[in-house]
C-alpha cells in the first residue's frame, strides 16, 4: 500500500519584522488666537471753521521817547583848569570891586591884604565865606568878609567842574 504522501512541508513562517515604533509625536503649541479686528474708525465730520471777525483796533500813537539828554561835551582837565582859572579872576574883581574901606579903617590908615576862601555852587550861590590867612588887622578881614558876601556870582562855566568849589583869593585893602 501505498502510504500516502507526505504532506509538504510548509514553507517556515515569515517572522514578522519588528514593529517600527511609530515616530514621536511633535507636539506644537496652540496658536495664539489672531487679534480681534481692529474697528473701522469712523470718518469724523469736521466742524467748519469759524470766521473771527477782528474788530480793527485803533492805533493809538504812544507818545516819542523824551530825547536823550544833550551829551556832556568831553572837557580835557587843561581846560577845566583854565576855565576855573579865569573864574577866580573874575570872582576876584567883582570882590575887590564890592570892598568898601570902613571908616575906621580910613581913620586909622591901616592897609593890608586877607587870604579869603569863598565856596560856591555850580550855580554861583555862596556855601561859605572864610578868612584863609588875617590881615592883622579884624576891621580889614571883615571888610572882605563883607565884600564877599554882598556879591551875586555868575553859574560856572560849562567847562568847569559841576560841584560845589571852593576859591582862594586875596583881598587888598589900602588907605
Amino acid at each position: 500500500m501505498l502510504a500516502p504522501p507526505k504532506p509538504k512541508p510548509l514553507p517556515p513562517k515569515p517572522i514578522p519584522p519588528k514593529p517600527i515604533p511609530p515616530p514621536p509625536k511633535t507636539v506644537t503649541p496652540p496658536l495664539p488666537k489672531p487679534p480681534p479686528p481692529k474697528p473701522i474708525p469712523r470718518p469724523v465730520p469736521r466742524p467748519k471753521p469759524v470766521q473771527h471777525i477782528v474788530k480793527p483796533v485803533p492805533h493809538i500813537e504812544q507818545p516819542a521817547p523824551p530825547p536823550p539828554p544833550p551829551a556832556v561835551p568831553v572837557v580835557s582837565a587843561a581846560e577845566m583848569e583854565t576855565a576855573t582859572q579865569l573864574y577866580a579872576g573874575r570872582l576876584r574883581e567883582l570882590v575887590q570891586a564890592n570892598l568898601t574901606v570902613p571908616e575906621d579903617v580910613q581913620m586909622m590908615q591901616l592897609s593890608g591884604t586877607t587870604v579869603i576862601s569863598i565856596r560856591l555852587a555850580p550855580d554861583g550861590s555862596i556855601l561859605s565865606v572864610a578868612v584863609v590867612r588875617s590881615s592883622g588887622a579884624p576891621p580889614i578881614d571883615r571888610a572882605a568878609i563883607a565884600a564877599a558876601r554882598g556879591q551875586s556870582y555868575p553859574a560856572f562855566a560849562k567847562d568847569m567842574p559841576q560841584r560845589p568849589t571852593s576859591f582862594t583869593l586875596s583881598v587888598h585893602l589900602k588907605d
